[in-house]
């Protein structure tokens, strides 16, 4: 795909700042070698995740649009919703955008939040009341489908809260759900001990509404006693419990 982007690429008069030095915003493919060019990361192939057969027109109307050129294609290239989710971000980019959501809605909600680093152990934001400890929130993100699809987490991860935040396709709509560990624990389906997934704890996203719609953009961190309590009467009383996967 370099290839075909520079040879429809304008020449070199529009020029960038690269470690404070101008550069041609396009470089021949045998400059490419020359030392005083390598590291300006020019080009790359890895710009867009598309089908190969619709990527190269909507880069060049993106990149004549962006240098004021008037694009020869009429307008952008029609891109599906699936497409345009790969467009928009990498699946590392949304996890690390919905852990930032869930920090900025509690901080708006006056519980100040902020992401934890990557890798961190057990849970991935940490929150401050006004009174009491802080809180461990486990964030789990997800795009929204129907059927055999799961939100899990094990059962020896350390975290007060699980939020799960569920986003349409593209990311336009999203719903967060802000559970404490009782509920999340009492509600999730479990493997049979003597399987190899016994560990995990895991629930059907197209079941997330039904069973936290009380928990559904709790930013406030209240825990629904109600629902706790009912599910806590289930499990003592012996009610048959959810279907395994």
């Amino acid at each position: 795909m370099g290839e075909r982007l520079l040879a429809q690429a304008p020449g070199p008069s529009q020029f960038l700042e690269v470690e404070g030095e101008a550069a041609p915003d396009i470089v021949h493919p045998q400059l490419i070698a020359t030392p005083s060019l390598i590291g300006l990361h020019a080009i790359s192939d890895n710009r867009l995740e598309l089908p190969p057969d619709r990527s190269d027109d909507l880069v060049t109307y993106r990149r004549q649009e962006r240098l004021g050129m008037e694009p020869k294609l009429e307008q952008p290239p029609e891109i599906s919703p699936a497409e345009g989710a790969a467009l928009r971000y990498t699946t590392k980019q949304m996890g690390d955008a919905c852990e930032m959501l869930v920090a900025a809605e509690l901080t708006l909600a006056g519980i100040p939040a902020l992401k934890v680093p990557d890798n961190w152990p057990h849970y991935d934001v940490i929150a401050q009341p006004r009174s009491g400890p802080a809180q461990r929130i486990s964030v789990k993100s997800r795009t929204y489908k129907r059927g055999p699809a799961y939100v899990e987490y094990k059962v020896d991860d350390q975290f007060d809260w699980l939020a799960i935040v569920l986003l349409s396709q593209g990311g336009a709509q999203r719903e967060v759900y802000m559970i404490p560990r009782a509920a999340a624990d009492l509600h999730a389906r479990q493997d049979k001990p003597t399987s190899r997934t016994a560990r995990l704890r895991y629930f059907r996203i197209d079941e997330v509404e039904a069973l936290f719609a009380a928990h559904r953009a709790n930013f406030g961190l209240v825990v629904c006693e109600d629902q706790v309590s009912e599910a806590l009467a289930a499990e003592v009383t012996g009610l048959p419990p959810l279907p395994e996967r």
